[in-house]
């Protein structure tokens, strides 16, 4: 699949892979983007059920409105109604991914907190002309053996 861009987030983790990514479609560059970076995208304002609530506790008011204005700039960016085809790959962090599969669910904002991705897992969102944005696929692990996969707190068969 050709893509018109190719952003990574600045962090290690995703600069790591992005690096790797590379290795095998030279075609593609990948540029960093700081709206990819890990961040909390709410606080306790949100409404978690209980069991979340006890996340928050280490979470400041200024943490969460900077992972709410930076999310908000990061879907108006990335999770909006296209004029034109484009296939754009970014390469982020389990919270901007689980942030912005919430958000084309319309989901409630605390929503994000249930979605885990594993490490490499693949989550596909199409978006067209005048229509809503789609799931595709979420945290698909097809192309990583069962035995290399990381980054869920449970074990995931197929």
């Amino acid at each position: 699949m050709p893509f018109s861009n190719a952003f990574h987030s600045p962090l290690e983790r995703a600069s790591e892979t992005a690096r790797v990514m590379g290795g095998v479609m030279p075609d593609v560059a990948f540029e960093p983007h700081s709206l990819l970076m890990d961040c909390i995208p709410t606080g306790p304002e949100s409404d978690p059920p209980a069991a979340y609530k006890s996340f928050f506790s280490g979470v400041t008011d200024a943490e969460a409105e900077a992972g709410r204005a930076q999310m908000a700039d990061a879907v108006n960016r990335w999770i909006r109604s296209k004029t034109s085809d484009s296939n754009e790959l970014l390469v982020t962090h389990n919270f901007v991914i689980a942030w912005f599969v919430r958000h084309v669910l319309d989901a409630p904002d605390w929503k994000w907190m249930g979605l885990n991705t594993a490490n490499g897992g693949l989550t596909i969102i199409r978006l067209r002309s005048g229509r809503p944005a789609q799931l595709v696929a979420y945290n698909d692990l097809g192309h990583i053996a069962p035995e290399d996969r990381t980054g869920l707190s449970v074990p995931h068969t197929v």
